[in-house]
């Protein structure tokens, strides 16, 4: 089996700070906050996955672009 690591918070500010469209950054957001919820669930032993996969790029576009809480360094 794999070793499976959480993708660090450096990582998601270097992909917010690419100069790329706002579709393809928070494209790119959602499957590295997929990664973060399957490593958490895998750590846990336990969890949902299908439900945490197909809210992420709803819960990605408010997070980084309505409420960006990503900018007071949570």
């Amino acid at each position: 089996m794999p070793l499976l690591n959480l993708i660090p918070k450096h990582e998601f500010d270097r992909v917010r700070a690419a100069n790329v469209g706002s579709d393809t950054t928070l494209s790119l957001l959602a499957d590295m906050c997929r990664l973060n919820a399957l490593v958490a669930v895998k750590r846990a032993g336990s969890g949902h996955l299908g439900s945490s996969f197909s809210a992420m790029d709803m819960v990605a576009f408010l997070l980084f672009e309505e409420l960006d809480t990503a900018s007071l360094g949570w």
